[in-house]
């Protein structure tokens, strides 16, 4: 885990939209480009943790699917997720690994952006994006 200083406070949307704040964007990106990495390796995470959620949701329907009790779903949902995303060789075991991560998140070791902007702000922002992707999609398959 690289070691961040993180002095700056997030800006409004209002300061984002404002010229100083488009000055600022452009200051932070550079500054995650040179402290944790290009736009490539960025998205290579992103697709990382996209493919851990989807085995992890497709874990979880099968699971609910075949079980008939807890028990059963608890030992089939686990078992799919230990078995699609193994630990390797000397690591602890996907459990020690969950735990980890998520006190390392709840002592601020491990700081999410998604805390930073706050759920609503994240839920928005998905909106947003996913609403005006769709419709331009929407739009070219009319042509």
């Amino acid at each position: 885990m690289p070691n961040i200083d993180i002095k700056d406070t997030p800006l409004s949307l209002e300061e984002f939209e404002s010229n100083e704040g488009k000055k600022q964007r452009v200051i932070v990106r550079q500054k995650i480009l040179k402290k944790v990495g290009d736009t490539e390796s960025i998205l290579g995470t992103t697709a990382d943790v996209t493919q851990l959620n989807t085995a992890a949701i497709l874990s979880f329907v099968l699971a609910l699917k075949a079980s008939e009790s807890y028990e059963d779903f608890q030992r089939i949902f686990l078992g799919s997720i230990e078995s699609l995303v193994p630990a390797k060789d000397g690591e602890p075991d996907i459990y020690q690994q969950a735990q980890a991560f998520l006190s390392a998140v709840e002592t601020n070791d491990i700081i999410l952006t998604a805390s930073l902007k706050g759920f609503g702000a994240v839920m928005n922002e998905l909106a947003a994006r996913s609403t005006g992707v769709a419709k331009i999609l929407i739009a070219a398959s009319h042509k």
